[in-house]
């Protein structure tokens, strides 16, 4: 699937997740054919066309969230901060997986659910639902190694309460709103490049 999407698309060729994410489709479809047309569509007319071009869509995507979040989540991201945390690098593995990686099965299901509903604006969504469930947890953390711990360990076995996802994800009223995320994008890239 990987190598025939890298012949497909020899601007872009192979990037690091996609493995991840066609392994995962592999597991939930029967057919090759199938599992390429579904990794066409999310790749080529779900995500930015820049997303996994040189990686400059995610890493400048991972710019943007951390922006937005100081202002969203001001508790949380005080906290990553007091504890020297770089937002970026968790969420580069978020994102360049489609959180496949470093989740629930359940639980990248329902973001690849809203994703398909609402486009890649359910990425920043996700970030933010995660951080907003689980934010007792980490406000509670001691020590960056039980912070790993809990996003690396935790957060990937933990079973969302769906309905409370599901609407976080959905939630027309949420900071993230496509709008935003086009406009600010732009100033993103050109910092990445």
């Amino acid at each position: 699937v990987v190598m025939a999407y890298s012949r497909r698309k020899s601007k872009i060729g192979y990037c690091q997740g996609f493995n991840l994410i066609a392994a995962k489709l592999l597991k939930l479809f029967d057919k090759e054919e199938d599992v390429f047309w579904i990794f066409v569509q999310i790749i080529e007319n779900i995500l930015p066309c820049e997303y996994y071009c040189e990686l400059v869509g995610i890493m400048s995507d991972c710019s943007l969230c951390s922006t937005i979040l100081k202002e969203a989540n001001k508790k949380v991201m005080k906290k990553l901060e007091g504890l020297e945390v770089v937002l970026n690098n968790l969420l580069y593995k978020w994102f360049i997986s489609l959180f496949v990686e470093n989740t629930s099965n359940e639980t990248f299901l329902n973001i690849w659910d809203a994703m398909m509903i609402d486009g890649n604006v359910v990425l920043f969504k996700a970030v933010s639902a995660i951080l907003e469930l689980f934010e007792a947890k980490i406000l509670a953390t001691e020590g960056i190694e039980n912070l790993t711990i809990l996003f690396e360990e935790t957060i990937s076995k933990y079973k969302f309460p769906r309905d409370k996802l599901i609407k976080l994800l959905l939630n027309e009223k949420s900071i993230f709103t496509p709008e935003l995320i086009e406009n600010e994008r732009e100033k993103h890239n050109k910092e990445v490049i």
